[in-house]
């Protein structure tokens, strides 16, 4: 069964260190069980909120209380800050009573807004709290670490390009995934798609130019302005770049480099008449045993053309033919890997004149089409041939030191003289595992004529205008497929193959015992959720649950607490026993007294009960202008206190 990467998401406590270790600190848990933690946290919040309140009403009750005779309205306020549990009641009451007490006390507006915008202060306050409880998860960002049990790598020596079914198999899937990436989610006409956000980033950016020497012999590259075309990573970070999570001082850098041109073949080819029909062009440009007689690199036989066939790409490189020498370049073979492509157009004709290097098409031609005679445009070469040149470089950001540009099997030999620490030579072991088969030939030979971007625009073996650079747009996405396929090959190793492939062996990374640090890389590997697992920042949520519970404690002890420092300083003694007094029991009690309803005891800091069981009445509550008529009306002693 193929698992997806979420599947191995790693659930528990880790540290990210894009931050440092206090705001890298990272709980990732599973959508779900993050919304009963998000819900817990922004419910916490608001009880600390109400409690936050209650400090403030004491506060406030204490500063105001005094032993001078008050109006009715200061002692109403009182009992709200007294009595009300929640800041959102108390200001409703105190716009209540200074609505009601207008005409009778002095400016009860004035005495109540400050009271009101205190209360909802402190209700906007906490309410934005709670919300912002959501940042816990946005502050820990959507990156998730993946730790599976078949974290390995495809063993580069077990593997034979020309026989094994296997090999060709997982080669041309590879292709074909990084291409169907570098689609969806490289260049300008890239769309928004759910899988652009599975790696640490969307793409890796690189910077493009012509302002370089050709890497071929000079005979053999073309003089105008954009006859080569080189394209240039810079330093990728192993952690920010690649997702390998790592302290700074265990990070590496890799940078990838990479050269085309197309081919001026003239010195290279030699015409014949083919037994069959049709002409021979014999391009050679060193020998591949195996697939073409004495030195020739490629043969075309130009009958094709009416046979009513599309493009097609044929693509060679040392590192598959070994037994081709090219006698191309001008680079050491050691510095560099170089793929040929020999691309033939056939029986395409072009809608409009193109100048393009590959492929250009400047020969009218007259065709009937519909029974009417239009002018299409036939190539100009019935081969065009382009030369790429991959260059790899390993550096070590600690000591700003870099390897030589060199070819992929070199790398880690180039990379020796710069003094990695265990974990940095393991990083670079890691990357090199992952861009082994990430040359521009993996990813033009396994998919041919697909890999053109030109064959996406032939309706009917007629070409829609292109580019007259229409080249460079074609290793531009060559380039960017094989970013994609770096970016999807990192991640393939920590979760382990989609599948087992005969005559693909795997090897786990730690297994060479001259670095115990490897195997730790497997579960260092970051991706960013798709939505199945949630992060939550341990700093934040320690921070919501220490003030929170702060609040909540504080709203508790501060009455008693500010008790005892009163008694014991013998100053606002007076204040405490009025806050004890408004308490919403204790008015009730004096109330009941003067009625003379029910023996009560009971000390002020204690809830008031009768000396035994009493039936009350309840005729105590009625409208307050008769209430009080009545109460005064009564002429019972209270009977106790």
């Amino acid at each position: 069964v193929q698992m997806s990467s979420d599947d191995y998401v790693h659930t528990g406590g880790w540290i990210n260190w894009s931050h440092n270790a206090a705001f890298g600190n990272t709980i990732t848990i599973s959508s779900r069980s993050g919304s009963f933690l998000l819900a817990f946290l922004t419910l916490y919040v608001t009880i600390a909120g109400s409690r936050f309140w209650l400090i403030i009403a004491f506060l406030v009750h204490q500063e105001i209380a005094n032993r001078e005779e008050n109006d009715g309205m200061h002692i109403q306020q009182q009992a709200i800050l007294r009595n009300s549990g929640a800041p959102m009641s108390a200001a409703v009451s105190l716009a209540r009573i200074a609505f009601r007490w207008r005409g009778v006390a002095k400016r009860p507006l004035l005495r109540s807004l400050p009271l009101i915008i205190l209360a909802l202060s402190s209700l906007g306050a906490f309410r934005a709290a709670s919300i912002l409880t959501a940042e816990v998860t946005k502050a820990a960002g959507n990156e998730t670490l993946i730790k599976s049990p078949n974290c390995s790598y495809w063993d580069p020596s077990s593997a034979d390009p020309l026989n094994q079914g296997g090999f060709r198999t997982k080669i041309a899937s590879d292709a074909l995934a990084a291409a169907s990436y570098s689609r969806a989610c490289y260049g300008s006409d890239s769309i928004a798609s759910a899988q652009c956000g599975a790696f640490m980033e969307r793409r890796i950016n690189w910077n493009g130019t012509t302002e370089v020497p050709c890497p071929f012999s000079s005979r053999l590259c073309f003089s105008s302005p954009s006859a080569v075309y080189q394209m240039d990573t810079g330093q990728l970070d192993s952690h920010l770049h690649l997702g390998l999570n790592a302290h700074e001082e265990d990070r590496v850098q890799y940078r990838r480099l990479t050269t085309c041109a197309p081919i001026n073949a003239t010195d290279f080819l030699s015409r014949g008449a083919s037994p069959s029909g049709g002409t021979y062009y014999n391009y050679s440009l060193g020998h591949i045993q195996g697939f073409y007689p004495d030195n020739l690199s490629f043969i075309y036989n130009d009958r094709i053309i009416s046979e009513d066939i599309s493009y097609q790409l044929t693509a060679f490189s040392p590192d598959v033919h070994a037994s081709w020498i090219p006698e191309i370049q001008s680079i050491p073979p050691e510095e560099a890997d170089i793929t040929i492509a020999f691309i033939t157009a056939n029986s395409v004709h072009f809608d409009v004149r193109n100048t393009d290097l590959i492929f250009g098409a400047t020969n009218p031609s007259q065709i009937t089409q519909d029974g009417s005679d239009i002018t299409v445009y036939r190539p100009d070469n019935p081969v065009g041939v382009l030369g790429c040149v991959d260059q790899h470089q390993i550096c070590n950001p600690s000591t700003s030191q870099c390897s030589g540009l060199s070819q992929v099997p070199d790398l880690l030999q180039a990379a020796r003289g710069l003094n990695l620490n265990p974990k940095q030579d393991a990083a670079a072991r890691y990357i090199y595992n992952a861009i082994f088969y990430n040359n521009i030939y993996w990813i033009i030979g396994p998919r041919g004529a697909a890999a053109l971007r030109a064959s996406e625009s032939v309706y009917q073996n007629f070409q829609h205008e292109l580019s007259n650079t229409q080249w460079i747009i074609e290793v531009q996405g060559w380039f960017n497929a094989s970013l994609a396929r770096l970016q999807q090959a990192m991640v393939e190793i920590a979760t382990g193959p989609p599948s087992h492939l005969a005559g693909i062996n795997y090897t786990r990374p730690g297994s060479n015992p001259q670095n115990s640090f490897e195997e730790d890389l497997c579960n260092t590997q970051i991706i960013r959720s798709t939505g199945k697992h949630q992060n939550f920042s341990v700093l934040g949520i320690a921070i919501i649950i220490a003030f929170s519970t702060f609040f909540i404690w504080l709203s508790f002890v501060i009455g008693t607490a500010t008790g005892w420092v009163q008694r014991w300083i013998h100053k606002g003694e007076d204040r405490r026993l009025q806050w004890l007094l408004d308490d919403s029991l204790q008015l009730q009690r004096m109330a009941y007294v003067g009625a003379g309803e029910g023996r009560w005891h009971g000390n002020p800091e204690a809830i008031p009960i009768t000396n035994e069981p009493t039936l009350l009445k309840t005729s105590l509550y009625l409208p307050a202008n008769q209430g009080a008529r009545d109460v005064n009306e009564q002429s019972q002693t209270p009977k106790d206190g």
